[in-house]
């Protein structure tokens, strides 16, 4: 009957992680698009829902993103030198913004994950199974919390990744 109730919170995690970077990926893809939009990039609409994909890919989504207008951009002869530069910049911003500062964030709170649990997960779960590892680093690291709240030995661990630094109380 126990693990069933686990089966539960863990399922609920991983939802609650899907819904969260679905609206965070959406919010991204809107920002750009939205930018180059108003820059006059061609196709601006087309990028913004390239960014909105890309962002479910850690890092690497981000930045190829970021990078995919470049082309466009550069054979507009109708786009300034400094509209080119902006149609980079800006959107770089908004996936940095939105990448490592509000995402780790906003899933920490939700997943109950201090943002550098986030980050650190990010980074080692890449370092063993690439780019799937961090697709999955985030649900996996929520999980295993979430296993490590329920033994007694291994509680002060999980309530490290919460962020949870105060010593316990006697």
């Amino acid at each position: 009957m126990r693990s069933h109730g686990v089966r539960v919170e863990v399922e609920a995690k991983i939802r609650r992680y899907i819904v969260i970077q679905a609206a965070l990926s959406a919010v991204t893809g809107i920002l750009v698009g939205g930018i180059l939009a108003v820059l006059g990039v061609p196709l601006a609409m087309v990028f913004g829902l390239f960014a909105f994909l890309l962002n479910f890919i850690p890092n690497i989504g981000s930045a190829i993103s970021t990078l995919l207008p470049l082309p466009v951009v550069l054979m507009s002869p109708e786009i300034s030198s400094t509209v080119a530069v902006l149609a980079i910049l800006l959107p770089a911003l908004v996936q940095f913004g939105i990448g490592n500062v509000i995402s780790p964030k906003v899933m920490g709170d939700s997943l109950e994950l201090h943002p550098v649990t986030i980050l650190l997960a990010l980074m080692i779960w890449g370092a063993l199974w690439g780019l799937v590892g961090m697709l999955l680093a985030t649900p996996i690291t929520a999980v295993l919390k979430m296993l490590l709240e329920r033994m007694q030995l291994t509680r002060p661990l999980a309530r490290l990744m919460a962020g949870h630094f105060e010593a316990r109380p006697a």
